[in-house]
């Protein structure tokens, strides 16, 4: 969610229950809708304009309510 460079915008999969910090927006995929690895590639696909909609002063970040209105193909 926070930084330059190669941070913002990044995503990954967890197959197992994790916690994680504040800096991180975590997806629950409901799988009647979608499977987890559509959404990481598309996500992954389109990395640049996930980082083009970071906001801010000194840092730019991403916000929980940026990624929700990103738009995902059904």
């Amino acid at each position: 969610m926070y930084g330059d460079g190669d941070t913002a915008g990044n995503v990954a999969v967890n197959r197992i229950p994790v916690t994680t910090n504040q800096a991180c927006c975590n997806f629950v995929v409901d799988e009647r809708k979608a499977h987890y690895l559509f959404l990481y590639y598309y996500l992954k696909a389109n990395y640049q304009n996930l980082v083009n909609l970071k906001l801010g002063g000194s840092q730019q970040n991403l916000n929980a309510s940026t990624l929700k209105r990103f738009p995902v193909p059904a």
